[in-house]
């Protein structure tokens, strides 16, 4: 009987397998819909300290090839391959972050090398989520798609400044990737709404069935009323979409399809801005609140209340021979976790209002939360200083990271100045303007002086219905009228200004501020930095490295406003990086081709150009051409003597075979020149010789030519300016203490008692030699 019933099951389960096999198709090598897809990755590593002596990080691909690639949130393009040519170097930094964008089928995989250590993370696991190997792993690597990378929007034309009532085409497009081809269902929403809040000025829906996977994905253009009032505005573009159920195969068959893949809805979400401006000025917005003004916050520090959140303790110290302190970190945390941190406790003495001397353990400080009833507002900081020294007190306003991804912004930094205040005499007060851009920002006040105390009497915020008039200036005559200019510096220069907290930021409400501070100070020219221009940046990799890839360029914005109110501006020129057509400074080829400093030695005087080669000086001049004349508007070009190809080295750099060689030619007759020592290339021992002629008689010599061809140099470089724009200024600042040559010989010279000149003749620099007249820099 048993055996009878296990006869009839077995066949039973023959006849079900044979359906199973006729019902189901067989199941095809997937192979990412037949061809390559494109998509962009943010990738983040950490390598073991025992692997990150001399060990590079190389990614390579099974399948497919990466197309771009750079550092985040640096922007530098990352383009050095492997040796071997089968990879992409992504840098030799035991810690990194880069974006890349690849071209690939989906069941390729990402190897990322390190030394002997290799992390293969497949693509399919990419698209389903972020892929992060275990922290204990000596090579930590973190691998996700970008989450607006599935949608790609592209502005018709323009730079992302648009005209009140224009029309702006938009194309919107869907890169959706899936394990396997399919088509999905698309809806898309996309609003139009002021920067700040409010209501949407425009609002678009549509359904439409994308097929997935493509290596090109279609777009369909948008046409998006722009508003008429001039003002920031927020692109948001919505999208959600679905697989349709495929049709093809037998009942069963879909079944078995869905379950190997199953059906989820997919959303992603991109927001860009657009800027509305007029051709011409308008009214800047405060002026119409009119009203008083008012004060917020009124602290006496040495009488804080209980429930006032507090704290202090002590910051490292500057760097040797700099000033910058760095904000402790307990003053950064957000509002809403301060009470959780020991740091933060409430304090009923009188610890916020004295300032301990700096030593050994660092700067004294201490931080005090305010609140703020509107931060989009021009506010006075007032700080009254009742003892120590006044020139020691340094101030800043800080708003704390809005999240985990955010970043700590500094909208104040400044110092305090004047004579000590003495015992029983009367306080100093210094005020400040600001624009707090948060409700609940920081302040925080440290010494910075190593012998005394500090003393701080109150604190006090006052909201300002529009920003002061400028001091009254008698002007002198036209033979020594001078104008005074603004120099924005920093990582970060804009945060002094507003715009708002939120990211992306109100940039046009921040260059209304700065031309409104412009005015308060009675000055008419801002120096702008090179590195404020962002738009190249967001817009690499194929339009997807930065979520706002048609919001307007930085410095491009900031130098149309400055125009619109009558503010002459300059560019701060900066040769960080590899300059047009020519290897990087680091590279062999550059060492090879004589492109770079060399020492006594024969190695590279760090990763430096050396501004005397040929080569280098004309990449110098496509480089002034090329920011001059992409630019409109501009009054001038600065440039900074002492970084990086501005100025050359020590006197004992620079002693490559090419330019020895013409320093001996055009400095010495034939019959001196033949008895120079180190003139043969193929002697092994003639960079020493070199550098002992150099250091005996023919230092002077040396000295001399070199400061030459700096001074020539120059004169190119302003000449190139005027036929690249006509009427462009090119002007150069002396070199300051910073840790390059300049600086260092600056510093050696300042201890031997001699003149700066002498210092900055040794890196190239000779007053005397410098050109003349009304063209020159």
């Amino acid at each position: 009987m048993r055996n009878g019933r296990r006869t009839v099951l077995a066949g039973l389960g023959l006849f079900l397998l044979g359906t199973l096999g006729l019902a189901a198709p067989p199941d095809p090598q997937r192979k990412g819909g037949g061809g390559p897809v494109r998509l962009t990755v943010e990738v983040t590593w950490t390598v073991a300290p025992a692997l990150a002596d001399g060990s590079a990080l190389d990614l390579e691909l099974t399948e497919g090839q990466v197309l771009e690639a750079l550092t985040w949130p640096g922007g530098a393009r990352v383009g050095q391959k492997c040796p071997d040519g089968d990879g992409w170097r992504l840098g030799v930094e035991r810690m990194g972050r880069v974006r890349v964008r690849v071209e690939a089928p989906t069941d390729a995989s990402l190897l990322f090398r390190s030394g002997d250590q290799v992390v293969r993370v497949p693509i399919l696991a990419v698209l389903e989520g972020p892929q992060r190997t275990p922290t204990s792993s000596p090579l930590e690597i973190g691998v996700e798609r970008l989450p607006w990378d599935a949608l790609t929007v592209v502005l018709g034309s323009g730079d992302g400044m648009v005209a009140p009532g224009a029309t702006v085409p938009v194309a919107i497009g869907f890169n959706i990737l899936t394990p396997e081809p399919t088509r999905v269902d698309v809806r898309c929403m996309a609003e139009l709404r002021p920067i700040r809040g409010g209501e949407p000025t425009w609002q678009h829906e549509q359904h439409e069935v994308v097929a997935t996977d493509q290596p090109m994905p279609p777009a369909r253009v948008w046409n998006v009323p722009a508003p008429t009032a001039e003002g920031m505005y927020l692109l948001e573009v919505r999208s959600s979409w679905e697989p349709i159920a495929d049709s093809e195969g037998t009942r069963l068959g879909r079944w078995l399809r869905r379950r190997r893949s199953p059906t989820m809805a997919t959303s992603s979400v991109r927001r860009l801005t657009l800027a509305v401006v007029g051709p011409n000025p308008v009214p800047v917005a405060g002026a119409a609140r009119g009203g008083p003004a008012q004060d917020v916050e009124v602290l006496d520090l040495a009488r804080l209340r209980g429930y006032r959140p507090t704290a202090s303790g002590r910051a490292p110290l500057p760097a040797p021979g700099g000033d910058a302190w760095a904000v402790p970190e307990a003053a950064l945390v957000e509002a809403t976790r301060r009470d959780r941190l020991r740091g933060w406790i409430t304090r009923a003495g009188s610890e916020a209002a004295d300032l301990a001397r700096a030593d050994a353990a660092g700067l004294s400080w201490s931080a005090i939360g305010l609140k703020v009833p509107h931060p989009d507002r021009p506010h006075r900081l007032t700080v009254t200083v009742t003892g120590g020294h006044s020139a020691a007190l340094g101030v800043a306003l800080v708003n704390s990271p809005g999240g985990p991804a955010g970043r700590p912004r500094i909208v104040l930094d400044v110092c305090a100045s004047g004579p000590p205040i003495l015992q029983d005499g009367p306080p100093a007060s210094f005020s400040w303007l600001v624009w707090p851009d948060a409700a609940d920002p920081t302040l925080v006040l440290v010494n910075r002086d190593a012998d005394a105390t500090v003393q701080l009497g109150t604190v006090t915020l006052t909201e300002l219905a529009e920003v002061p008039a400028p001091p009254a200036i008698v002007p002198p005559g036209p033979e020594s009228a001078r104008g005074l200019g603004l120099v924005l510096s920093g990582p970060n220069p804009l945060d002094r200004f507003g715009g708002g907290a939120s990211d992306p930021a109100d940039l046009l409400a921040a260059s209304h501020n700065l031309v409104q501070y412009l005015a308060s100070c009675g000055a008419s020219v801002a120096v702008l930095p090179e590195g404020l221009s962002d738009r190249p940046r967001r817009r690499a990799l194929d339009g997807q490295a930065g979520e706002d890839a048609i919001g307007p360029d930085r410095l491009e914005l900031l130098l149309r406003i400055l125009g619109h109110y009558g503010c002459a501006a300059w560019l701060e020129l900066a040769f960080d990086g590899p300059l047009p057509g020519l290897p990087a400074p680091d590279s062999a080829e550059a060492l090879a081709r004589g492109l770079v400093r060399v020492d006594r030695r024969g190695l590279p005087d760090g990763p430096a150009y050396h501004p005397l080669h040929p080569e280098v000086r004309e990449a110098m001049r496509r480089r002034v051409a090329d920011a001059v004349a992409s630019r409109k508007g501009l009054a001038g070009l600065l440039i900074r003597l002492g970084p990086r190809p501005t100025l050359l080295g020590s006197p004992d750099t620079g002693l490559d075979d090419e330019t020895f060689a013409r320093f001996v030619s055009e400095t010495f007759g034939p019959g001196v020149a033949q008895n120079v020592p180190g003139l043969n290339p193929n002697d092994p021992n003639r960079f020493a010789a070199r550098a002992q002629f150099l250091a005996g008689s023919g230092r002077m010599p040396w000295l001399t030519w070199r400061s030459r061809g700096i001074a020539a140099l120059y004169a190119e470089l302003g000449a190139t300016a005027r036929r690249a724009a006509p009427g462009v200024t090119l002007a150069v600042a002396t070199p300051g203490l910073d840790a390059g040559p300049a600086g260092l010989e600056a510093r050696r010279v300042d201890l031997a008692g001699l003149d700066p000149n002498h210092a900055w003749r040794a890196v190239g620099l000779d007053l005397e030699t410098w050109p003349v007249g009304a063209s020159a820099p």
